[in-house]
């Protein structure tokens, strides 16, 4: 493919995704006592199949089934980007984003706190400090999205 033609497979992909899309730190928490997981995603949704099936064509997600709108008769196509996909994906769309490159460094400084599966101890615990560390930049990404609640009541 010629690098023009990828180039703007790209900056179309970030275009989408900055103005469309959803990039967020999702946390699970088990009920066995073990380390609460954080994880990163990107979703985007669109009523066009052609479209979604092109962007999975260049950035392999999961698309999941459509849904019924809730304004029209339209159905509407999700991706959903985590783990090694989202990290491919946000390298690449970044340097064309302007809206949610933000929320991007997030996913990226999350990344950067996890130990791959098979480099860590069999019952391995993330430390206090380390929940901490994912914790702040999960509210971090919860204002950015602008979905953080505050607590206080002294909170204006």
């Amino acid at each position: 493919m010629d690098n023009w033609v990828y180039e703007t497979v790209i900056s179309y992909v970030a275009a989408m995704i900055d103005a469309e899309g959803n990039i967020g730190i999702g946390i699970r928490r088990p009920r066995n006592g073990r380390s609460p997981r954080h994880q990163g995603y990107v979703v985007f949704t669109n009523t066009s199949r052609l479209v979604i099936d092109e962007i999975v064509h260049f950035f392999p997600g999961t698309i999941q089934n459509p849904t019924p709108s809730q304004t029209s008769n339209k159905k509407i196509w999700r991706i959903h980007w985590s783990d090694h996909g989202m990290v491919t994906l946000l390298k690449a769309i970044r340097p064309f984003m302007i809206i949610k490159r933000a929320q991007a460094d997030l996913i990226f400084d999350l990344v950067a706190t996890t130990i791959p599966a098979k480099g860590r101890p069999r019952y391995w615990r993330i430390t206090p400090e380390l929940l901490s560390t994912r914790d702040e930049l999960r509210r971090k990404m919860l204002s950015l999205n602008g979905r953080l609640i505050s607590t206080s009541v002294f909170a204006s």
